[in-house]
């Protein structure tokens, strides 16, 4: 019989077994960002990897008149990001090294980029926090850089799942490849535990 266990949750099922399913576990480091600004470079850059646009570095080292910046091919979807997720600093139109500047500059309707913007973010988000995190720890990384982080974290984590059987059999077993879209956890204890795969 097959169930479902929530990652990082532990579970008792009906017929006595006890599942435990450890959090997700990152090959990139992936932490809580205090700076917002690493937030909205993350975003600019990303959406430009997502869209296969060039991306030379991105920076959070405050300049005059900026706390940040991502040099890289203009992309529409990549200007407004930061501002599609709610984080300051996408400036006014009325600037034209703003964000919302260079999209008035160039006729763009920002409210009608924003969902698309969300939409890619949304479908990223260990990309996105992986490479947030890494342009926080380091102030400034490559385009190149940024990829090989978006590839590692495009490959998923992994979680630790131990059973107890009700007889006091114990299995524990890493599954490999885990993505956002499988925090829940299908685990199949029809199976002899020491065949155990999720």
């Amino acid at each position: 019989m097959s169930h479902t266990v929530r990652a990082g949750a532990r579970r008792t099922l009906s017929n006595g077994d006890v599942v435990d399913v450890s959090d997700v576990k990152h090959k990139v480091p992936i932490r809580k960002r205090r700076n917002l600004t690493s937030d909205h470079e993350t975003a600019h850059l990303l959406i430009n990897l997502l869209r296969r646009k060039s991306v030379t570095r991105a920076s959070i080292k405050a300049g005059p008149g900026y706390k940040g910046f991502m040099e890289g091919e203009f992309d529409p979807y990549s200007v407004i990001a930061p501002r599609a997720l709610g984080l300051p600093g996408a400036g006014s139109k009325d600037d034209p090294q703003s964000d919302l500047g260079q999209l008035h500059a160039r006729g763009y309707n920002p409210d009608s980029l924003a969902p698309y913007a969300r939409k890619l973010i949304a479908e990223n988000k260990t990309a996105f926090a992986a490479i947030s995190t890494a342009l926080e720890d380091h102030q400034e990384i490559s385009g190149g850089h940024a990829a090989h982080i978006k590839h590692q974290a495009e490959k998923g984590g992994e979680v630790t799942i131990k059973v107890e059987r009700k007889d006091g059999t114990k299995k524990t077993t890493t599954v490999s490849g885990i993505k956002e879209k499988d925090l829940v956890i299908p685990v199949d204890l029809s199976r002899p535990v020491q065949s155990l795969r999720a």
